[in-house]
């Protein structure tokens, strides 16, 4: 059963996000990462289904499941290590072992167990490099990065709620090719900052 309190080992985790039921991965993912970047990083357009899951109203599909488990995983790595508004960004951040893609978006998109796992790697090499020893310069940059890519969480979160609430017809394409964009002006502005930051 995955416990915010109790801290584990990549292993321990790895367990955890096997044996426990859907509905507490849910539920972990809801409360650390958001409804909304939960039914994003699942495949889902209506965010309400993430609550019906935790809830255990509803079960997800084999590749919904598939991503809640992974992101699972990956969020408790990083939560564990830096906390829950790290873990938030992080998901959102360019990744150099995702092909520069974010973590959310490279779950959402993947269609097979082997896919899907790689973002549990990188939230491991995240957090094993993340541990080491920082001098000043080097925590002030990652805390500049930290606030940029928060900000633009925020204006991703608003793109999803107004994308949401002005069509509620709108397909679930129109709505991923909408936040894709967002993501992908993410992606190259974080990239121009790192850039910038060498």
């Amino acid at each position: 059963m995955p416990s915010s309190s109790a801290v584990g080992t990549p292993e321990r985790i790895e367990v955890d996000a096997a044996r426990s039921d859907v509905s507490e991965i849910a539920s972990y993912l809801q409360e650390h990462l958001g409804q909304r970047t939960t039914a994003y990083l699942s495949g889902l357009t209506d965010t309400k289904v993430v609550g019906q899951w935790a809830a255990s109203r509803a079960i997800p599909r084999e590749l919904a499941n598939l991503r809640l488990r992974n992101g699972y995983q990956a969020a408790r790595i990083i939560v564990e290590a830096f906390g829950e508004q790290a873990a938030r960004a992080w998901f959102f951040g360019a990744n150099s072992q995702l092909d520069h893609e974010a973590p959310a978006y490279f779950l959402r998109h993947s269609t097979s167990p082997d896919t899907a796992s790689v973002v549990v790697r990188a939230a491991r090499s995240f957090a094993e490099v993340g541990r080491r020893d920082e001098g000043p310069e080097e925590a002030k940059r990652d805390t500049e990065h930290m606030e940029l890519l928060l900000i633009d969480m925020q204006r991703l979160k608003e793109v999803v709620e107004t994308a949401l609430s002005k069509s509620p017809n709108r397909t679930q394409q129109d709505v991923s090719r909408r936040i894709d964009g967002v993501i992908k002006r993410l992606v190259g502005k974080v990239e121009a900052t790192k850039s910038a930051s060498r």
